[in-house]
């Protein structure tokens, strides 16, 4: 693993983690927990690198299709085309969270609102499996994060087309709570925007099998050919094995 940034962490939540959580006020440590983390800040060559602390392994990801290397929100990140270009995330221990909770979170600048985008979907942080995922959703108009549970229970909170541009870079995190709330929920810019809660996601673990693109939704099976393609700009991914607490912003 690479050293991981002490201070980069705070940047990466936007500040937000203190709004609207479920757990107890104590204090915790904003690495624990974080099982990859791509700055997407080498800006060049075709490896986005993994500094996350707490995973087993190094997830690093593969530009596919040269997605290009721009100055994102905290000085770098990738745009993409829309039309062929992602990062590749391949399946590992680390990627099976294999819990009952999970935070997922982005920095994203759209070049294009969800009732815009040429397919159905257009994937942010994407799977087939659809463990956890973020993407934009034409019918439903939103910027939506999906988790999905091991018995296939599966809630789609969302940020309506209203709220979104393409004009600015924006923080959204998704957050998955298997345990006695049963919820996914998403938060924008630091804002608790919609939750779901049901019966299916209580005491569940993450659903197997994921792999991961960032700009795109890769294959299950090799070469992991993507689709549904992202148009814009991604900074700073990072998933937690867990939800986070309420404290975690003042860490």
């Amino acid at each position: 693993m690479n050293a991981f940034p002490k201070n980069g962490l705070k940047a990466v939540l936007g500040l937000v983690l203190a709004i609207g959580m479920s757990q107890p006020l104590y204090a915790v440590n904003l690495h624990d927990g974080l099982i990859s983390y791509w700055q997407l800040n080498e800006g060049s060559g075709t490896t986005a690198g993994d500094t996350g602390p707490a995973g087993g392994v190094a997830d690093a990801g593969t530009l596919r299709n040269s997605p290009t290397w721009i100055s994102g929100i905290f000085g770098a990140g990738l745009q993409f085309n829309g039309v062929d270009q992602d990062v590749l995330i391949p399946n590992s221990t680390d990627m099976d969270v294999n819990t009952q909770g999970v935070t997922l979170s982005a920095w994203v600048k759209l070049d294009q609102l969800p009732s815009e985008i040429a397919g159905s979907f257009s994937g942010i942080f994407d799977s087939v499996p659809d463990s956890y995922v973020m993407y934009l959703d034409k019918s439903a108009n939103e910027l939506r994060f999906k988790a999905t549970a091991t018995g296939n229970g599966a809630e789609r909170p969302g940020v309506p087309a209203k709220m979104l541009d393409t004009t600015a870079w924006h923080h959204v995190m998704g957050v998955f709570d298997g345990g006695t709330a049963g919820a996914n929920k998403i938060y924008f810019d630091g804002q608790l925007v919609d939750i779901h809660s049901a019966l299916p996601l209580q005491n569940q673990t993450v659903k197997a099998g994921q792999i991961s693109g960032i700009g795109g939704q890769p294959a299950v099976d090799p070469p992991n050919v993507s689709g549904s393609f992202f148009q814009g700009g991604i900074s700073d991914v990072a998933p937690w094995d867990r939800p986070p607490g309420p404290a975690e912003a003042q860490d």
